[in-house]
C-alpha cells in the first residue's frame, strides 16, 4: 500500500512539473556589451563576441580610472577566454586576472574560472550568489 501510494504521489510530482523551467538558455546571451560591476574592475566594459571556432571570446572596450587596470589592461586586450556550458542555465566562464604576464612571469595562476548564471534581469552572477559580476550595456 505505501509502495503504490508513493508511487502515484512520485508520478503527481513529475506530471505537475513546469519544464519552462528546465529550459536551456542559449550561449548566444552572452553576446554583447558588459560593464563589470565589482572590484578594481568596476566600470571596465568589455564586448563578447563569438569566434569563427564557435567559442566566445571577450575584448575590452572601455577601461576605469583605476592606475592598476590602466597599467595591466590596454584596449581590445582578451579579458574573457572561455565560455562552456555546466548545465541548462550554469556556464563556466574563464576570464584573464588583471596583471596575468606579470602572474605568468612567476608561474602563479594567469587566469580565474567562475561558475556564473543569469538573474532575471539578465544580469551575469556568480552561481548561488546574488552579486552582480557583469550588467548588460
Amino acid at each position: 500500500m505505501k509502495f503504490i501510494l508513493s508511487f502515484f504521489l512520485l508520478l503527481f510530482l513529475f506530471v505537475s512539473c513546469d519544464t519552462k523551467k528546465l529550459s536551456e538558455t542559449p550561449m548566444s546571451k552572452f553576446v554583447g556589451t558588459w560593464v563589470c560591476e565589482s572590484g578594481i574592475m568596476k566600470g571596465v566594459e568589455f564586448e563578447i563576441k563569438r569566434a569563427e571556432d564557435g567559442s566566445y571570446k571577450g575584448s575590452v572596450k572601455k577601461l576605469n580610472d583605476e592606475k592598476y587596470v590602466k597599467l595591466f589592461l590596454e584596449q581590445d586586450a582578451v579579458i574573457v577566454t572561455k565560455i562552456e556550458r555546466q548545465s541548462n542555465f550554469q556556464f563556466s566562464l574563464t576570464e584573464r586576472k588583471l596583471g596575468h604576464e606579470l602572474f605568468g612571469l612567476y608561474d602563479l595562476e594567469t587566469s580565474i574560472t567562475r561558475n556564473v548564471q543569469f538573474n532575471n534581469d539578465g544580469d551575469i552572477v556568480e552561481a548561488g550568489k546574488s552579486t552582480v559580476l557583469y550588467r548588460k550595456k
